[in-house]
């Protein structure tokens, strides 16, 4: 149910974004969190799920860091 509630408030929210015709501008949206596994992947991916539905477009990027490379 919490993430049924989350991502109607966050439909609410997107849908008072202006399209980029008429702002001219991208809006940003970033998900941060030192912690793995907490859901930022899953999380990225409804939110651009969404804005394609919204008829928004949408380009995901996707930082990595602190990876421990093997020897």
């Amino acid at each position: 149910m919490l993430w049924i509630a989350l991502l109607l408030s966050i439909n609410d929210t997107l849908a008072d974004i202006p399209s980029l015709e008429e702002r001219k501008m991208a809006k940003v949206i970033a998900l941060f969190n030192h912690k793995g596994g907490v859901s930022k992947t899953t999380t990225t991916f409804h939110i651009g799920a969404m804005l394609s539905k919204m008829g928004k477009m949408s380009c995901w990027s996707m930082l990595i860091h602190n990876v421990i490379l093997p020897d």
